[in-house]
């Protein structure tokens, strides 16, 4: 009827059309449910070609295929004529207008007048984007440290049980958070996107919420190893969807954004479970309700995809990304050397108060210098490697030196800055590195390297401080500068792409 004659394919069950001048020839990949509707991935397997429409070389001529292009604004169809140049040439000689343009503010309104409704639209779905990933950030820190004000009161309440199970309630999970980001990738091949931060938040809020019902201390304790398993299975997804979904030179700022939002969220947890604790042990428990507005968030704004890449721990692996992980080992032993000395070093020189609000006041240092990380980026990527390892340096040579306030207060500050940067750049460090595969591959042994800095710096400082004689301060100074060597030998490897 048409003229046209079919054959059956050699490669994919499906006809191939013998008057064709070009057919490419796929199999479907998957399907992925996207807030725009639905996308086919496909992959190709083979490529026909007729011999009219080969140049010299034997590649594909657009101007002889006589094809044609379809306007869905307004329903037509266009031919395509001639070649009218050459790809990545033709700009050269705008590039230095480009440049100085970009340097130039302009406003939003000025930017949404230039751009089409559909374009506004993909802004608007992007920003929300955006902020449901940040959302779960906001919750990571909380596995221990949320209910760390509390610790007085529950031990008061188990009166009869082993100080060692109380100390367990703020640490047990950071074991099983090691574990499940060992086991991230795998899980990754079971669940997509949304189904899988669903999962994770709706155990987060069960197993964080549900210890205000139970009055055993190994059924708490059994409640505290799924809050791990939970932020297991969200932590790299916090950092991980960034990722997968933006490109790589917002990636930066995103990370401190991420930084910001962990610092954030610590410090409203800690301050709403301190003062739940006041009205009885087990109310401390709820401030894990907050994990409910990261849900909401995800099944609205989450798109359900499969996250790319193999995953898996392995040597390869390590050997790809030593530098991070190895990196955010290290910040964490010396993060951690401040929580758990500075309450006690300090209560010569200040009231238990004034401890209270300069530790506090640490975290609200970090907060701001994520906020700015991707402008710092951006102007200083080389020298940012070296920030983290002089700042806690000079942190900790500022609380060696002394119990004064001026001491106390500028060690403070300068560890706020060292931890609110260097926890940022790491990730960026390897998820550009990694690209859309960061999820799998290097943000669960970020993940892992960083809960395991925390688990083990108390017993690694206070080991090297028994057999050095040196307080867990000096001790910081002597970490900080093995940092700074792996920060200088790495240098190379931590380089990004310009």
């Amino acid at each position: 009827m048409s003229g046209l004659h079919a054959v059956k394919s050699e490669n994919v069950d499906a006809p191939v059309v013998t008057e064709y001048p070009v057919t490419l020839e796929c199999k479907v990949v998957e399907f992925q449910d996207q807030p725009y509707g639905l996308r086919v991935l496909g992959e190709i397997v083979n490529v026909l070609a007729n011999e009219a429409v080969l140049d010299e070389k034997g590649k594909i001529d657009a101007g002889k295929l006589n094809a044609f292009a379809f306007d869905q604004m307004r329903n037509d169809y266009y031919a395509i004529g001639a070649k009218n140049g050459t790809a990545w040439l033709e700009g050269m000689p705008l590039l230095k207008k480009y440049s100085y343009l970009c340097t130039r503010k302009i406003s939003l309104q000025s930017l949404v007048e230039l751009q089409s409704p559909h374009y506004l639209k993909t802004i608007i779905m992007k920003g929300r984007l955006k902020y449901t990933i940040l959302s779960i950030s906001l919750l990571t820190v909380m596995a221990g440290a949320a209910i760390a004000p509390a610790l007085g009161t529950i031990s008061t309440h188990f009166a009869d049980q082993s100080p060692l199970l109380i100390q367990l309630i703020v640490s047990l999970p950071a074991l099983f958070i090691i574990l499940t980001n060992l086991l991230f990738p795998f899980i990754c091949r079971l669940m997509k996107t949304r189904t899988l931060a669903l999962a994770g938040l709706t155990l987060y809020v069960l197993s964080g919420a549900g210890a205000f019902f139970v009055d055993s201390i190994w059924v708490l304790l059994g409640f505290r190893a799924l809050m791990g398993v939970s932020v297991g299975m969200i932590m790299p997804l916090s950092t991980g969807l960034l990722a997968f979904y933006f490109p790589p030179e917002e990636q930066a700022g995103l990370m401190g954004l991420s930084a910001a939002m962990n610092q954030m969220g610590g410090v409203v947890a800690t301050f709403l479970a301190g003062m739940l604790s006041g009205i009885s042990w087990n109310y401390a428990f709820l401030v894990y309700l907050l994990g409910v507005i990261a849900m909401i968030l995800v099944a609205l704004f989450l798109p359900n995809e499969r996250l790319s890449g193999r995953g898996g721990v392995s040597l390869s692996l390590l050997k790809r990304f030593h530098p991070s992980v190895v990196g955010m080992f290290l910040v964490m032993i010396l993060f951690f050397i401040y929580p758990t000395n500075f309450a006690l070093t300090a209560s010569g020189t200040l009231s238990e108060t004034g401890v209270t609000l300069v530790m506090v006041g640490l975290d609200v240092v970090a907060f701001l210098a994520g906020l700015v990380f991707g402008s710092a980026m951006k102007n200083y990527a080389r020298q940012m490697k070296y920030a983290a390892p002089f700042g806690f340096m000079a942190g900790y040579s500022c609380l060696s030196a002394g119990n004064g306030i001026i001491w106390l207060l500028a060690g403070s500050a300068l560890i706020g800055i060292a931890n609110g940067i260097g926890v940022p750049y790491l990730n960026t460090i390897g998820s550009v590195k990694a690209g859309k595969e960061a999820a799998t591959t290097v943000m669960p042994l970020l993940s892992a390297s960083l809960y395991l800095g925390q688990f083990l710096s108390p017993l690694i400082v206070s080991s090297v401080s028994y057999i050095t004689g040196f307080s867990p301060y000096l001790v910081g100074v002597g970490i900080a500068a093995i940092y700074l060597l792996q920060a200088f030998l790495t240098r190379k490897q931590q380089m990004l792409p310009r």
